[in-house]
Parts: C-alpha cells; sequence; structure tokens
C-alpha cells in the first residue's frame, strides 16, 4: 500500500518477579496511525536469587527471540524495527566486549 509506513516494535522489561516481552506494529498512514499488539511472552524468574540487571538481560534476549519468532511469520518485512528496555545496564551489557563478561552475561 502506498504511503503506509508500518513499525514493528518490542519492549523487553521485568518486575520483581516475571520478565517479560510485548510486540505490537504501528501502522503509519494518511488516515493517522493505528497500533496493535502482536504477541507477548512472559516467563517467571528462576526459583534462585538473580538481580534485577541480570532480569532485565533476560528480558532483552526474550525479546531478541521473540523479534526473531514474528519476522519469520510474516510475509513482509516492516519499514522499521525497535528493540527497547529502560534498563541502561542490559544495553551496556549488550553494546560492550563480551570477553569481559562472565559466562551467563555472556551467553
Amino acid at each position: 500500500m502506498e504511503g503506509r509506513t508500518d513499525c514493528f516494535h518490542i519492549s523487553a522489561d521485568t518486575r520483581p518477579m516475571p520478565y517479560e516481552a510485548v510486540a505490537y506494529l504501528t501502522l503509519e498512514g494518511e488516515n493517522g496511525t493505528r497500533s496493535t499488539t502482536l504477541v507477548s511472552k512472559q516467563r517467571v524468574a528462576p526459583g534462585k536469587e538473580i538481580t534485577l540487571a541480570r532480569l532485565e538481560l533476560m528480558a532483552c534476549l526474550l525479546a531478541g527471540r521473540l523479534c526473531g519468532y514474528i519476522l519469520e511469520a510474516l510475509k513482509q518485512q516492516p519499514s522499521n524495527i525497535y528493540l527497547r528496555t529502560d534498563s541502561t545496564t542490559a544495553l551496556y551489557w549488550i553494546h560492550e566486549d563480551v570477553g569481559r563478561w562472565k559466562q551467563f552475561a555472556r551467553n
């Protein structure tokens, strides 16, 4: 469809126990902008004590996997893809040299 922009958004976040990722699609066209939720995934944190930063990193991993799954299922690739998190620590770990981190963060 001419004049339409479709953007794919995935947000990763965590709370004290579950961590989650939500994917939604926005369509921008002549008649305005529409958003729709595509899928969400939530997991319960393991029973052992895990820091909030590690849970945020696990949420980012879940978002990345969810993105791959959805892109494989879509017939047409969206114009833009955005993966979002509010964790600066997880973003730092993702962008840094992997050799610096313990095995958990490296993987």
